[in-house]
């Protein structure tokens, strides 16, 4: 009777745990949640992709989030890890930029995180693979990826 009392509760405390992350995903689309950005640099070798993300986070294809300044006062934190690869063959072809986004709870505890994604230096990128992966970012990783993970959760 104890092992049925206690495998009972242990599926108790299992189940409200699965549904308490699902709450902590779902949340992360609603509008006006405050967000702190932090941007890594693997390689330190990227200009300015701090005020490129945060230009795609609050265009208008995502503009879900208020970024704020100080980590204490946001919801949840935004990490994009960013490297950049390769020279290829000539100036124009070759580089590209690796890309993932992991959100997490402000006290560090990682909530979701995307599939790698890859920015490419073409003449249909731009020849720009960090806007290139910016773009990805924004629309495959927090647009399908994320959305499609609050759907299978539901």
């Amino acid at each position: 009777m104890k092992k049925v009392i206690l495998f009972f509760a242990l599926c108790m405390i299992t189940i409200t745990s699965v549904y308490a992350g699902n709450d902590d995903v779902k949340q992360l689309i609603d509008k006006g949640n405050k967000a702190f950005i932090i941007v890594i640099d693997t390689n330190d070798n990227i200009d300015n992709e701090y005020n490129l993300f945060v230009k795609m986070l609050t265009s208008k294809e995502w503009n879900k989030w208020d970024l704020v300044e100080k980590k204490e006062d946001a919801d949840f934190v935004c990490t994009l890890i960013l490297k950049k690869k390769g020279a290829g063959f000539s100036m124009s072809y070759g580089k590209r930029v690796d890309a993932t986004v992991e959100i997490s709870s402000v006290d560090g505890v990682k909530v979701w995180e995307s599939k790698k994604h890859t920015g490419n230096t073409n003449e249909f990128t731009g020849f720009n693979a960090l806007a290139d992966v910016m773009r990805k970012i924004t629309r495959r990783a927090l647009t399908d990826e994320l959305y499609k993970e609050i759907i299978n959760k539901k």
